[in-house]
């Protein structure tokens, strides 16, 4: 789980700090749903935002290596897909009113954000002993 957590991180990371910001714009309505404005202020957003989704990416790459060692990434990893998930639910009608997403796709990405933050919080190794 964290495997496809990190590949999909680091990928849209890497897209937003490497594309041009029109194609940005064209990921974001294919990944997300959502056409955004291109702006400067997109622009520097989407750089911004970016470079945090490499390094979710990347860390939860490492917590995938060896999840016993890196156990303690997991919590940001959970805190992180917690609150995604609560502002989801929250702000539901909020979102698909706002950018246009239907309500399908809403509850596709509710469903795949509780199942990553249920699959996480399940297979979570115990601490080592000793």
């Amino acid at each position: 789980t964290t495997a496809i957590v990190g590949i999909y991180h680091s990928l849209l990371g890497l897209a937003g700090l490497l594309l041009p910001t029109q194609m940005l714009s064209q990921v974001s309505k294919w990944i997300l749903g959502v056409s955004p404005e291109v702006t400067p202020q997109f622009h520097m957003i989407a750089k911004f935002s970016a470079a945090y989704l490499l390094v979710f990416g990347l860390m939860a790459l490492i917590l995938c290596k060896d999840p016993v060692k890196y156990r303690v990434l997991a919590i940001p990893v959970l805190i992180l897909f917690g609150i995604r998930l609560l502002n989801k639910l929250i702000f539901f009608t909020a979102i698909g009113s706002s950018f246009g997403i239907s309500a399908g796709r809403n509850v596709f990405a509710v469903i795949c954000v509780a199942l990553l933050f249920g699959a996480i919080l399940l297979t979570l190794p115990k601490k080592q002993e000793g």
